[in-house]
């Protein structure tokens, strides 16, 4: 068997060498409330190269949570991409949190890219693949620095029908960059600990969103351009997005209000001199038309939400790059 850890795979968002985790310990201890959130796996994907004609995946998941309103191949399954199609998607059966789960990647044996990614509301313990005997492993390295993303439960990926159909996946697959997935449902409140976290790494652009998390509009007026000075201060060229939520319809005079927050921050910036901050308004992110089809509840995105969030993102993004 061969683990995820195998130096012939590339693991991509996990801060912890033999743990999948999203945070390392140093900053979980200085804000626990991400404690339980920073286990979960959102934006860990494994990657590598192989001529296997099979797969055969076995994991060990903490529990199987039971959310109302997003599938177990969501939280708990894993997608099996190759050549950056979807193949398919594996999860534990329901109630259970272990998996011994065997796919047919091809007929023909050839060198196939795999990506697999993993579970986004739940803890792995455990995560091991078996290849045909004699099967080539390579790691596939992608030397492009990563883009973060930061921000509530829509950013950790609620509610998308599986893993790779979160808005921060689906702009991995599109730009073909690897992410650092920094979303904790409920419990991204703009903390400095985790701006000066993020100020640590050697990422290419971060996508800055966790208006749905802050209680008011007085809490997000409050630690809004705090938290984005407190990164400038560690990187003052790093291109920075914010953006604010979707989902106008629910949420009504809170979103528009929340929104000239966001948009505050950034005139600010701009004012002051700063040629690397971007803004887009979250009323733009479901498009014009169908965007009562965009949500599950309102306020988190299905994959056609996802999709037109992506979509609305990617142009900045690619603009950035193309910079």
């Amino acid at each position: 068997m061969i683990s995820a850890f195998d130096k012939k795979v590339v693991l991509t968002g996990s801060a912890e060498e033999e743990e999948f985790i999203r945070l390392p310990h140093e900053v979980i201890n200085r804000v626990k409330k991400l404690d339980e959130l920073a286990h979960n796996t959102s934006g860990i994907r494994a990657r590598f190269y192989t001529d296997s004609l099979n797969i055969r995946i076995l994991s060990d998941n903490d529990n199987i949570s039971e959310y109302a309103h997003m599938p177990i191949s969501a939280h708990s399954g894993y997608d099996i991409y190759i050549n950056n199609v979807f193949k398919i998607n594996v999860r534990p059966l329901y109630g259970k949190s272990t998996m011994d789960e065997k796919v047919e990647l091809q007929q023909k044996r050839k060198k196939n890219l795999i990506d697999i990614y993993f579970p986004l509301y739940n803890n792995v313990k455990s995560f091991l693949f078996e290849l045909d005997r004699g099967a080539l492993l390579e790691r596939a390295e992608n030397p492009q620095k990563p883009v973060l993303f930061y921000g509530s439960s829509i950013t950790q990926g609620g509610c998308a029908s599986r893993p790779s159909n979160s808005y921060a996946n689906m702009l991995s697959t599109m730009l073909g960059r690897n992410i650092i997935n920094l979303g904790f449902s409920g419990s991204a409140r703009g903390d400095i600990t985790i701006a000066e976290y993020i100020g640590s790494l050697d990422i290419a652009v971060f996508v800055y969103d966790y208006d749905h998390n802050a209680p008011d509009t007085e809490f997000l007026n409050e630690t809004h351009e705090p938290f984005f000075k407190a990164l400038r201060k560690l990187k003052p060229d790093l291109p920075v997005v914010m953006m604010s939520r979707p989902g106008y319809e629910r949420w009504g005079k809170t979103a528009v209000n929340n929104t000239a927050v966001v948009m505050t921050t950034y005139l600010n910036a701009l004012n002051s001199g700063d040629k690397n901050v971007y803004f887009i308004d979250g009323k733009t992110l479901f498009g014009t038309y169908g965007r009562d089809r965009c949500t599950v509840d309102g306020t988190h995105p299905n994959d056609i939400g996802f999709e037109r969030m992506a979509e609305s993102v990617m142009p900045v993004l690619m603009k950035i790059m193309e910079d």
